[in-house]
């Protein structure tokens, strides 16, 4: 005679310790989907705001270049601004561009968001502020070389993960030669004020720099991670309820009808109750 030393189930009961794994396993995936699109989305916007920045950098860039430039070289032909006038506040496009990134800053910090790391980052700068780091330093290499068109990647930053977009600026034309080509050619203000050593000799056609952009994610990403918690917590408490209705149906199902209590008990036949018949006299 075979012993069964493991109690055999009813087969609703068997049905409920299927479930319940599955259930576990379906709220796991969905709780790591959560975190995956809130991250993505996080990301997504901090794309946004780098974007942005650039944008607007190419704007900046754009009107120094075609308007303000221009009008001050038309002053000095027409003889009303001297031919030696230079100033990094009207005529340096990256003096500009880094003054307008701290005026953007202390907008976003005083808006309670984080500070954006801008730099045109090069390797001959003319201002120390913007040489390019060991990273930003290859990078630029790499464009030179045609092997990269721009960078948009998720690193860490000081321990902190942060976005980092990096484009390149427009090959030097013969414009940007007037200030970054032989000394002897760039106003005589502009190498008394630098210098003759650092940011000049650059050559014609060459991207001398790039426009470099960090992000922090922190912020975005706690911020991500605080969503995905709050929606993991009512999936939780939706399949917690549907199991447990389930359950409840369940459990007390019978094998032979698999029947639910409730729907067993209203399906039960009713007794007959014999039916007393009284008999009178016959006279």
């Amino acid at each position: 005679m075979t012993h069964n030393w493991f109690p055999v189930l009813p087969k609703n009961r068997q049905v409920l310790l299927v479930l319940l794994p599955v259930f576990i396993v379906a709220y796991a995936v969905l709780v790591a989907i959560y975190h995956d699109k809130t991250e993505a989305y996080a990301v997504s916007e901090a794309q946004k705001a780098a974007l942005d920045v650039l944008l607007s950098h190419k704007a900046v860039h754009r009107y120094v270049v075609e308007t303000q430039r221009p009008e001050i070289y038309r002053l000095q032909g027409e003889g009303l601004l001297y031919k030696e006038y230079f100033s990094p506040k009207v005529m340096s496009f990256t003096f500009i561009a880094r003054s307008v990134k701290e005026l953007i800053n202390k907008e976003r910090e005083s808006a309670g968001l984080p500070p954006v790391y801008f730099k045109l980052a090069a390797d001959n700068p003319r201002n120390p502020i913007n040489q390019a780091d060991e990273y930003e330093s290859a990078l630029l290499a790499r464009m030179n070389r045609g092997e990269v068109k721009e960078i948009r990647e998720v690193v860490q930053q000081n321990g902190e993960p942060t976005l980092h977009v990096a484009v390149p600026i427009d090959r030097s034309s013969a414009g940007c030669l007037k200030c970054h080509g032989d000394p002897k050619d760039a106003p005589a203000e502009l190498v008394a004020r630098y210098g003759s050593e650092r940011g000049f000799h650059e050559s014609p056609n060459s991207i001398r720099a790039l426009i470099s952009i960090r992000v922090p994610l922190a912020p975005a990403l706690k911020e991500a991670n605080a969503i995905a918690d709050l929606l993991a917590f009512v999936t939780l408490l939706i399949m917690a309820t549907i199991y447990g209705l389930t359950y409840f149906l369940y459990s007390g199902s019978t094998a032979s009808n698999g029947l639910p209590s409730p729907v067993r008990a209203l399906s039960r036949p009713r007794k007959s109750t014999p039916r007393i018949c009284s008999t009178r006299p016959t006279s």
